[in-house]
């Protein structure tokens, strides 16, 4: 009894969102049960990794699924051990061995005399996401909307709250932007009831959504607080998230940011002992960040790391849901590629390529503009340049390019120094005498 009712309060605690008070009370429920309670064990477990998962703390997840493994209590066929067999996979991003074990678990589930529905939902939940990342959308909204309905019927809100979040995932890449929408809001009301964790993880889960409906001015508005925040010190979302909130800053020219999100996800990553997903995409949205910087052997370095540690476990649309920039970043790089390149291989980069449309129909990235100059332009740079040469004024630009009139005011006067001018007449007449930016018309 008292570890029934411990393991209650940790439910409780962990869908409040008291993260450490639901690990104590958990832990404490372990150490309660008697030795032959697999069954009930199994189910502590995956609460306590769970709540450790959560706050990012990927390792200790890891070594409590290991210990109640290694501990042998239950027959290998049984449903709690296939769970988390596949949970510790899973927590890595090993994809290509969790969702065997996910497909044996729905298996059990089925056919055991009382069927547990909460892993049943589970299950589904995971393979959503796994068959996600395939580009299988059709296979991941099946399964999605498998794991919203057993979720809501068998009390399990994270198995409904993740549905919904596969839901949003597949239905945006099917181009259904409204359907998107609706399954985010049927998740804000399951977060209204349940604290996963994380501050404004409903903000960044609308990036996706906005990039693909082009709506810039929003997705100005949504990211604002992560603009004007201070560098992030510690984790305040769930890495996954806090890749679109990167993703999102760079739609929005804010590189910088950007990278700092990027690479504070990383580290925290490293620190945590490390998954596919958060290694995966960080190194590949890092890439596009080094890109956009004019650092290409930097990005390219980045975009091989990815590839590298993808290629294994077959990622897809980790790199398709970056978008077009990722298209051309993939076909530069393929285009350098030794043809006996073994991790990453031609076959994987041609296969990534593939899922973004024809090669054929992927433009070449834009030659660079050659500058007769000691310092070259930045990209930056230009982009401020031309927008001085149509007349805006620099709090006009500031807006345009969301950055404060200060950098504008800075980068100003970078150019001035580079094409060795003193104002904004001669800066636009020799950028032009050189060939930076365009002659004006008529």
């Amino acid at each position: 009894v008292p570890a029934i009712l411990a393991t209650l309060k940790g439910q409780i605690a962990l869908f409040q969102g008291d993260f450490a008070s639901a690990v104590t009370l958990l832990e404490q429920a372990l150490a309660q049960l008697p030795g032959k309670s697999a069954g009930f064990r199994g189910f502590v477990v995956q609460h306590l990794a769970m709540a450790h998962w959560i706050t990012g703390n990927n390792a200790t997840a890891d070594t409590v699924l290991q210990d109640f493994q290694d501990a042998a209590e239950a027959e290998q066929s049984s449903l709690i051990t296939v769970m988390n067999q596949a949970e510790r996979h899973n927590l890595r991003g090993q994809i290509t061995q969790s969702a065997p074990l996910y497909e044996r678990a729905l298996q059990l589930s089925l056919s055991e005399k009382a069927p547990g529905r909460m892993q049943h939902a589970a299950a589904h939940a995971e393979l959503s996401l796994i068959w996600y990342e395939w580009n299988n959308l059709d296979n991941a909204e099946q399964h999605a909307r498998a794991a919203v309905e057993l979720g809501v019927t068998g009390m399990s809100m994270r198995a409904a709250a993740m549905g919904h979040f596969g839901l949003t995932r597949v239905l945006c890449a099917k181009g259904d932007v409204d359907g998107a929408q609706a399954a985010l809001e049927q998740l804000n009301a399951i977060t209204q009831q349940v604290d996963f964790g994380g501050t404004l993880s409903l903000d960044a889960l609308h990036v996706p959504i906005l990039l693909a409906a082009g709506d810039t001015a929003t997705l100005r508005q949504v990211l604002q607080p992560y603009v004007s925040m201070p560098a992030p010190v510690a984790p305040p979302l769930h890495p996954r998230l806090m890749y679109y909130v990167a993703q999102g800053l760079l739609a929005l020219n804010q590189t910088e940011r950007a990278a700092q999100w990027v690479e504070f996800a990383l580290s925290h990553n490293d620190a945590a002992a490390g998954s596919l997903f958060t290694s995966v995409p960080g190194h590949a949205l890092l890439a596009m960040v080094r890109q956009a910087q004019g650092l290409t052997g930097q990005a390219h370095t980045e975009l091989q790391q990815a590839l590298q540690a993808a290629e294994p476990e077959r990622f897809i649309r980790t790199f398709v849901d970056l978008g077009q920039p990722m298209a051309h970043l993939l076909a530069e790089y393929r285009a350098g590629m030794p043809h006996d390149a073994a991790l990453p291989s031609r076959q994987y980069v041609d296969s990534l390529l593939a899922a973004f449309g024809a090669p054929a129909e992927i433009p070449a990235p834009p030659p660079e503009t050659p500058q007769p100059l000691v310092e070259p332009l930045t990209d930056r740079e230009i982009e401020v340049l031309q927008l001085i040469a149509q007349g805006y004024a620099n709090k006009e630009i500031a807006d345009e390019l969301v950055i404060s009139p200060g950098t504008v005011k800075v980068h100003t006067s970078h150019i001035y120094g580079k094409l060795s001018v003193n104002s904004r007449t001669q800066a636009v007449a020799e950028a032009r005498k050189l060939g930076i930016i365009p002659l004006k018309s008529g």
